[in-house]
C-alpha cells in the first residue's frame, strides 16, 4: 500500500542511454506487486502505453492478437512468431513512441524463465527492436517462496495449475510449505520452474548482456514496503514518466492479496467432508473461491494473514542458492538487499 505523496517531484527528462528504446519489458517475480503495478500504474499512465494487462471489466489480460502471438512463440517452441505479428508489434510501439509514449509489456513470473525460453523471448524481442529495456523486480528469497506457496495452494484450489494434481490429487486439497517444497525439490523438471526464479542476478546479467547494463533495472520489493516514493521514482526515472502521476495512481492501491487463516480453515473442513468436496468440484472458480472466503465480500478476507514455516532443511537449500545472487545484485547494480533481510 502507498501512502499519498506530499513531495512536489519534477518530471523526468529523457536521458541519451534510453531515451530510443521505445519498448520496457517488465518481468516481475511473483508477489512483488507486479499486480498492482500492472492493473494501476502501467494501465493508466498517461506517458505509457501498456500491451496487457489492462485494468478493463471482462477483457482479457492480453486482448491484442500479435501479443498473444509473442506470449505463444516464447512459451511454446513449435510456435512460429508469424511476420504479421512482428509487423503488428513494431507498428504499435512506434506509434505510441510518435505520441511520446513508452510501450510497456508485463508478464508476471518471466523473470524465472529457463534459460531456453530466456533465449527465446531475447530472440523475439529482437525480431521487434533492438532497442529495448528491461525491468526486474525481485523479493528477498524466504519471503518470496512463504508468499509464492500461499499464492500456489490458492490457485490450486482454484483448477488452476494442472501439475499439482499429479503430486497431491483433485481440490479441495491443503498442504503445507513442506510438504510442496519437498513435492518440488523431488521433481526435477517442477524444481528447476522454482529454482529459475531464484536465480535473479543470473537473469539480470544475462538481459544486461543482451540490451546493456544501462538498460536493466532491479527493483527489491521491500523498497516498495519500507520507502514507496523511492520505489517508485526510481521505477519513473527508468521508464521516464512522470513520477507524481506515478505516484498518485500507486497511492493506497493493493491487489492480489493472499488468503488468510479463516480460509485455509475452510479448505481443511472441505477437505474432510464428501459432501462439501463434492459441491465444491462443481462449482466454477469464483464459486470456490466464494466457499475457500477468498473473494473480497467475505468476512473470512479481513481475518489474519497465515504464516509458513520453513524447516531449516529447505531454509538452508534455499539461502545457499540466493546468497550469491543477492551479493552480485548488491554489487553490480547497487542494491542495499542486506538492509532490506537479504542474506548476502
Amino acid at each position: 500500500m502507498i501512502p499519498p505523496s506530499t513531495t512536489q517531484q519534477p518530471v523526468v527528462r529523457k536521458s541519451p542511454a534510453l531515451a530510443d528504446a521505445p519498448l520496457c519489458v517488465h518481468l516481475g517475480l511473483q508477489k512483488t506487486a507486479t499486480t498492482m503495478l500492472q492493473d494501476f500504474l502501467f494501465s493508466n499512465h498517461s506517458q505509457l502505453y501498456p500491451l496487457g494487462k489492462f485494468n478493463i471489466p471482462d477483457q482479457q489480460d492480453f486482448p491484442d492478437r500479435f501479443v498473444r502471438a509473442f506470449i505463444d512463440s516464447v512459451i511454446s517452441g513449435d510456435k512460429e512468431f508469424p511476420n504479421w505479428a512482428k509487423t503488428e508489434f513494431r507498428q504499435t510501439i512506434q506509434r505510441a513512441a510518435t505520441s511520446g509514449k513508452t510501450s510497456i509489456f508485463s508478464k508476471e513470473g518471466w523473470c524465472g524463465l529457463s534459460d531456453i525460453k530466456r533465449k527465446r523471448l531475447t530472440d523475439q524481442l529482437h525480431k521487434v527492436t533492438d532497442r529495448c529495456r528491461v525491468l526486474l523486480t525481485i523479493r528477498e528469497p524466504i519471503s518470496f517462496v512463504e508468499s509464492l506457496y500461499f499464492q500456489r495452494l490458492k490457485s490450486f484450489n482454484r483448477d488452476q495449475f494442472q501439475y499439482l494434481r499429479a503430486l497431491f490429487g483433485q481440490p479441495p486439497k491443503y498442504f503445507n510449505i513442506n510438504q510442496w517444497l519437498q513435492k518440488l525439490f523431488e521433481s526435477s523438471k517442477i524444481d528447476g520452474m522454482l529454482l529459475n526464479k531464484l536465480r535473479y542476478a543470473d537473469t539480470a546479467e544475462y538481459y544486461a548482456s543482451v540490451f546493456g547494463k544501462d538498460r536493466v533495472k532491479v527493483l527489491a520489493f521491500e523498497q516498495l514496503i519500507s520507502s514507496p516514493k523511492q520505489f517508485i521514482g526510481e521505477l519513473s526515472s527508468f521508464l521516464e514518466i512522470d513520477p507524481e502521476e506515478a505516484f498518485s495512481l500507486s497511492q493506497n492501491k493493493r491487489a492480489n492479496d493472499r488468503w488468510t487463516e479463516e480460509s485455509i480453515k475452510r479448505l481443511t473442513r472441505l477437505q474432510n467432508s464428501f459432501v462439501r468436496r463434492w459441491i465444491f468440484r462443481r462449482r466454477d472458480e469464483e464459486g470456490r473461491m466464494r466457499m475457500l472466503g477468498v473473494d473480497e465480500n467475505s468476512q473470512a478476507a479481513s481475518s489474519t494473514k497465515p504464516k509458513a514455516e520453513i524447516n531449516d532443511q529447505f531454509r538452508e537449500m534455499i539461502l545457499n542458492i540466493t546468497r550469491e545472487q543477492s551479493r552480485r545484485i548488491e554489487e553490480v547494480w547497487g542494491l542495499p538487499l542486506s538492509q532490506y533481510g537479504y542474506d548476502c
